[in-house]
């Protein structure tokens, strides 16, 4: 925090200078570089506002978190350079730096470069991006690649505009973000970037948004653009002040969908655990991924009717007969995508057939390890993880049960009959005995 103060007090500094230079009488100091263009292009609080940008990310090293590999900082080939950024900004979208690391880094370790990229297929790039959401996004990473190597003869684009028009999921502000930091050209808003040092710019108003001016409890007092803040000094809503900006559209509340999902084992070769998948299309949601067979259920049909089609649907896959007698419910897993507010109401079919194969190409069975390491969703190993926890506890009931009877037959002696008949008719003698009596009897046979 010392250093983003002293920062900041450096971009006041940096932000009275320019006032001052803007006075006729004053003359630049010959030996610094001038930070921007020429001032005829731009409007002084510009200035003003890109230098303090600039001198707030000074000294730190947040900015080499924008590319969690780093690879672009050292890299002096600019093909490989523009990939290595390319990857980072699309894995970024909608993702926090601290969830992409790890990917990012496993993924620049087996492709380092857009050719190694375009010889991988989709179902190892699915496999690589499972866990990290918004699953369109290594798809359009692989289409990307193989276009460049197919189309541009392996050399990715070298300008903004290019990046933007052949490249597919690049949109402007990736674009932009890709050409400043890793060609070194303006983006988009170029009355706002230093030509000079487009990347450097980027990344400083990066690190204002991340430290400073933060979507809640923004630090105002200590931003060096505060005085040519807008929201800061005309908001509308005293209660919010400048977190009146920016106004966000309503967003449309999430779809409810309910899934009826089963999880079909079956007794593997190697005595494990099989489950089968089922592989969804390749467009639309989670396209590509493998999941458990499933059937989204309808309000207007029966629950028995819905089984049966499910059922139906696993039996055409597999080439067997599987009925909804065959089904044991499990429980519901709640799972939230961006738009769609998800409930798989799952169930299980145990099979004991051990030949049962798959008839389909988008069929497989998968052991339990395979299936932890294939191109599934967050969905799918939820649905493992209440399969298995549900799994377990029955077969802990079942191991008490079986203790219990255990013990039972060990422990507890049945009453021998004949003898309390022999007892009871030597000792009655037609009238009652009493307590004390009884008990001496008992006690006295051999």
């Amino acid at each position: 925090m010392s250093r983003l103060r002293s920062a900041m007090t450096k971009g006041k500094r940096v932000g009275l200078e320019m006032v001052e230079t803007a006075t006729p009488k004053r003359k630049r100091n010959p030996q610094t570089p001038p930070l921007l263009g020429p001032r005829s292009t731009r409007s002084l609080t510009l200035q003003m506002l890109s230098g303090c940008a600039l001198s707030c990310s000074a000294g730190t090293t947040r900015s080499r978190e924008r590319c969690p590999g780093g690879l672009w900082l050292t890299e002096s080939d600019l093909n490989i350079r523009t990939y290595a950024v390319w990857v980072s900004e699309i894995m970024l979208q909608q993702t926090q730096v601290a969830t992409v690391i790890n990917y990012y880094n496993k993924w620049m370790k087996r492709w380092p470069t857009v050719q190694d990229l375009a010889t991988a297929t989709l179902e190892e790039v699915n496999q690589m991006w499972a866990g990290l959401g918004y699953y369109s996004r290594g798809r359009r990473l692989h289409e990307g690649a193989q276009k460049v190597v197919s189309e541009l003869k392996g050399q990715m684009p070298r300008t903004v505009d290019s990046l933007l028009k052949q490249l597919p999921g690049v949109g402007r502000y990736t674009a932009a973000a890709v050409g400043s930091i890793a060609l070194g050209q303006v983006s988009l808003a170029n009355t706002l970037v230093d030509p000079e040092r487009p990347g450097d710019f980027n990344q400083a108003m990066m690190e204002l948004g991340a430290r400073v001016c933060t979507p809640k409890g923004p630090l105002c007092s200590r931003c060096p653009v505060q005085s040519h803040c807008h929201s800061y000094h005309k908001p509308w809503d005293d209660a919010l002040g400048v977190l009146n900006f920016p106004r966000k559209p309503a967003k449309k509340p999430p779809r409810v969908e309910r899934t009826l999902t089963c999880v079909v084992i079956r007794r593997g070769e190697g005595g494990e655990d099989e489950f089968l998948l089922t592989q969804r299309p390749n467009k639309g949601l989670l396209a590509g991924l493998w999941e458990f067979p499933n059937l989204l259920l309808e309000e207007k049909s029966s629950d028995l009717k819905q089984r049966r089609a499910l059922c139906a649907q696993i039996s055409g896959k597999l080439g067997t007969h599987v009925t909804e007698n065959m089904f044991q419910y499990v429980g519901e897993v709640v799972h939230i995508f961006s738009h769609i507010h998800q409930t798989y109401v799952v169930h299980s079919v145990c099979l004991k057939d051990a030949d049962t194969h798959t008839h389909t190409e988008n069929a497989r069975w998968l052991s339990r390890s395979a299936l932890q390491e294939a191109a599934v969703s967050t969905g799918v190993k939820k649905i493992v993880k209440l399969y298995d926890s549900v799994d377990g506890q029955k077969e802990q009931n079942s191991k008490d049960g079986k203790r219990q009877r255990h013990t039972g037959t060990k422990n507890d002696k049945k009453p021998n009959s004949s003898k309390k008949a022999k007892v009871s008719s030597a000792t009655s003698g037609g009238r009652q005995l009493s307590l004390s009596s009884f008990f001496n009897k008992v006690k006295e046979e051999p």
